[in-house]
């Protein structure tokens, strides 16, 4: 019997319906893909999407086009017309996104430890890329960015490619009291008065082991993370009960640099700088979504205060000297220009 999904990643509430593929491992694997990207199972329900994955890899067309490649899970997608396909190690799928339908298929290796990894790197990587397809049909954007809630209700976003800090910040400030979305992925959906809002796409946090000498409480965390086996799956509303945010309206973007300072900085930039910026770090898997995306983040960039943060030893590892930084970078909360929302 299939089962129903329903996404709690995001504004609303996407239902999606799924027929799974007959092999227990790959079931195992795609349904803990998608429970860490926030879905969870639900009663069957009317759907605005439909997985149907049935096991058997699609075929690729040769014309298909190259828009994007995941590194860490060697997952590719290509699109022909509207079609987007996301092949990796064992599996391909085809994204239909007019008709809002995922099919195709993929294999878990034995041994790949399917019920406790996802299925591995690959298996990850083909479900994200739909999902993010899908999620582009809908008007979300996807950016390489932290987020949390600044004392007053105001959204901080820490954009930044691996290794800028993103994390070690976000753990700082939600030790801190902030309240968290996510420490690297959100998704970026149009508010009803035309702002931009921020949202997690990835719930749990990934923290090089190492950093439990800061935060000794990691040492409860043992999973490793479905992006990076080398980093921690922290999960974070553990650490920090009633600290998850669902969704905010940023206004400040700082875009960290570690540095061997004795004392951090901020450079304030124009928003054409930040913009470029942004635009480093989104993700768009098709040429219409790469252009609503590119337009959601001008208007971010209009709509916050922008730093290049260069982090230096005086915030390494003291979190409310971190946050002491942040406050005074904030906007005046009285400012309508920067409302903000969260949940």
């Amino acid at each position: 019997m299939a089962t129903s999904l329903t996404s709690h990643l995001a504004f609303d509430a996407w239902p999606a319906r799924v027929r799974w593929p007959a092999h227990a491992g790959a079931r195992g694997a795609a349904e803990r893909v998608l429970a860490y990207h926030g879905f969870r199972p639900s009663p069957p329900a009317a759907s605005a999407w439909r997985w149907d994955l049935d096991g058997t890899p699609v075929r690729v067309p040769d014309a298909a086009t190259v828009v994007g490649t995941e590194r860490e899970s060697r997952v590719t997608a290509r699109t022909l017309g509207d079609v987007v396909y996301v092949e990796g190690p064992g599996g391909a799928l085809a994204v239909r996104r007019e008709e809002r339908v995922v099919e195709g298929g993929f294999t878990v290796p034995a041994g790949d430890g399917a019920e406790t990894d996802g299925g591995g790197a690959g298996v990850y990587g083909l479900l994200t890329l739909a999902l993010l397809v899908l999620l582009e049909r809908e008007g979300a954007c996807a950016l390489h960015a932290a987020a949390l809630v600044a004392p007053g209700g105001a959204g901080v976003v820490l954009v930044g490619a691996s290794d800028s800090g993103k994390s070690t910040m976000t753990m700082h400030l939600a030790r801190a009291g902030w309240p968290f979305l996510s420490d690297d992925s959100l998704l970026l959906r149009a508010g009803a008065d035309g702002g931009v809002d921020a949202a997690p796409f990835r719930r749990s946090f990934g923290l090089d082991p190492d950093a439990e000498a800061i935060f000794p409480e990691l040492s409860r965390a043992r999973e490793r993370q479905l992006t990076d086996a080398h980093k921690l799956l922290v999960d974070a509303e553990r650490l920090f009960p009633g600290g998850r945010a669902e969704r905010v309206r940023p206004a400040l973007l700082l875009f960290p640099t570690v540095t061997d300072a004795g004392t951090s900085r901020a450079v304030a930039l124009r928003p054409a700088d930040a913009f470029v910026r942004l635009l480093a770090q989104g993700s768009f898997l098709h040429p219409d979504a790469a252009r609503a995306g590119a337009a959601r983040l001008a208007a971010l960039a209009r709509q916050c205060r922008a730093y290049a943060f260069l982090s230096g030893r005086d915030v390494h590892r003291d979190g409310e000297r971190l946050a002491h930084h942040l406050r005074a970078l904030l906007p005046d909360p009285h400012d309508p220009a920067h409302a903000h929302v969260h949940a």
